[in-house]
């Protein structure tokens, strides 16, 4: 890509506290992998999860993983 100094830092939404949280199973007894994948190994739970959200959900998520992201990039 380019230099640290090309990315500009990202607006916009912001989730509240109250989304949804992480949309895997917190333990393995609640782990059924039956149908989770699709034959060319994309993972359809995530897609489930986020179906199943409104788009102002969708956003919100979005933009979490762009402020995570972001925060990241910008750590010394």
């Amino acid at each position: 890509m380019g230099a640290m100094g090309e990315f500009k830092k990202p607006g916009g939404i912001h989730a509240s506290a109250d989304t949804d949280p992480d949309p895997r199973p917190s333990t393995t007894a609640e782990l059924d992998l039956e149908g989770a994948f699709s034959d060319d190994g994309v993972d359809l739970t995530l897609i489930r999860w986020m179906l199943r959200r409104t788009p102002t959900e969708r956003l919100q998520a979005a933009q979490q993983l762009i402020d995570a992201t972001w925060a990241l990039r910008t750590e010394e």
